[in-house]
């Protein structure tokens, strides 16, 4: 589920095509389509990245358990 949620979250190609109205844009196009329009300001783009990965680490952090487990899982032999 972690995996999969972090696919969805940058999924930039399809926001970008199917929402043509900027209004409805994800946070992820709108930081693409800031640092092309104007000069690249580091201490806001930094910023908003900083608040794009807030919802992934709080899936990571309550999914941390569940997680771990399914990595653990395989590669114990016999089991």
């Amino acid at each position: 589920m972690v995996l999969n949620s972090l696919l969805i979250w940058n999924e930039i190609l399809i926001a970008m095509i199917f929402l043509q109205k900027h209004e409805l844009h994800t946070l992820t196009v709108g930081l693409i389509q800031f640092q092309g329009r104007f000069r690249v300001n580091q201490p806001v783009l930094m910023a908003g990245l900083f608040v794009l990965i807030i919802p992934m680490i709080l899936i990571y952090l309550l999914g941390q358990r569940y997680f771990i487990s399914g990595l653990t899982s395989g590669a114990i032999k016999g089991e």
